[in-house]
């Protein structure tokens, strides 16, 4: 496709159909069967996915998000908020050691911004982390600190999450414990996630596997024991990622970009806050800096690597949607 006008027709026509909110998810519901003996740590709506399932779809996103970057659309997240005029959170896990359900609030809030920018219209809520990260735990009736994937993962398949205005912000919940009730459960249904499991792969494999789906617009939860280092180095006008040293930890890789060098890059979240300072030319938060190829085989290649892939994010989101969808250009700085 060549024009602007012909990818807007194809789009039309088959743009994202997990996200089509008439499909009755047709799709996902034929992974399923494909999918009935390895559920893994799931529930039923809806399942997590193997990636021999799932690759021919990311195979065909990426082709269709490559031809609109060639166009000039951009679907890093904080441009998408900029561009709806939504404050960004440089978000803060704070002293609890609840990465991994940060981390899948952040890809969960990628997943919704990155729809908006898919031409799909609803109002677009923000999460409570700490909600999953305490009920993922109970669920699974672990005790301490630190907490799994697959026990966030579980959690916001099976409960959903939790809208901050109807629970209260991560700061409230750190200051006063939550108090459950099923009015709260009902809401969090209307957003439940799908994902697709990584933790098969390693290495360049993994990595590859990882950019693949971050370029077809599937943000990713990844946890591994190499961390980011705070130091900020710049590969031209590119805030780029440093490794150093080693810690458990879980963050999410948010957004895709292809120099006309060749070189590739991921957009790895942290929920420090303000860990690293705010982009000096292309304005990044700094919540986000860029991982090259390299940099992130590293994490990839380490004593503890996983990941999902994060698929579907279903429920009540659409409002007045008239099936007349196209993406729309947002310009990257």
């Amino acid at each position: 496709m060549s024009t602007y006008d012909e990818l807007t027709d194809y789009a039309r026509e088959g743009w994202l159909p997990e996200s089509n909110p008439d499909s009755g998810f047709t799709v996902w519901n034929d992974l399923q069967y494909d999918n009935e003996h390895d559920q893994r740590e799931t529930t039923t709506q809806p399942l997590v996915v193997s990636w021999n399932t799932f690759e021919k779809r990311v195979a065909e996103q990426k082709k269709l998000r490559d031809k609109l970057r060639e166009q000039g659309f951009c679907f890093w997240p904080w441009v998408i908020a900029r561009h709806f005029g939504f404050d960004w959170l440089d978000f803060s896990q704070g002293n609890r050691g609840s990465c991994a359900g940060c981390a899948t609030n952040h890809a969960v809030n990628t997943m919704l911004l990155t729809h908006l920018a898919d031409g799909y219209r609803f109002k677009f809520k923000r999460f409570n982390p700490y909600w999953t990260w305490d009920l993922g735990k109970r669920d699974a009736n672990y005790r301490g600190e630190g907490a799994s994937l697959s026990m966030m993962l579980t959690c916001a398949n099976k409960r959903g999450m939790f809208d901050v205005a109807k629970v209260g912000t991560y700061e409230q919940s750190l200051k006063t414990p939550p108090k459950y009730a099923q009015e709260h459960f009902d809401d969090a249904e209307k957003c439940q996630i799908g994902a697709c499991y990584l933790g098969n792969f390693r290495g360049k494999e993994l990595a590859r596997i990882v950019f693949d789906c971050l370029a077809a617009g599937y943000p990713v939860v990844f946890g591994n024991s190499v961390a980011v280092s705070q130091k900020v180095n710049y590969t031209g006008n590119i805030k780029t990622a440093i490794n150093s040293g080693s810690w458990m930890h879980a963050t999410a890789r948010v957004a895709y970009r292809k120099e006309q060098n060749g070189v590739e890059y991921i957009a790895h979240q942290g929920s420090w806050g303000k860990y690293w300072e705010a982009g000096r030319y292309e304005q990044e938060p700094a919540s986000i800096i860029w991982e090259s190829f390299d940099t992130f085989t590293q994490a990839c290649s380490a004593r503890y690597a996983d990941a999902f892939v994060l698929c579907m994010v279903e429920g009540e989101i659409v409002e007045n949607d008239n099936m007349n969808i196209a993406p729309i250009k947002i310009s990257s700085p």
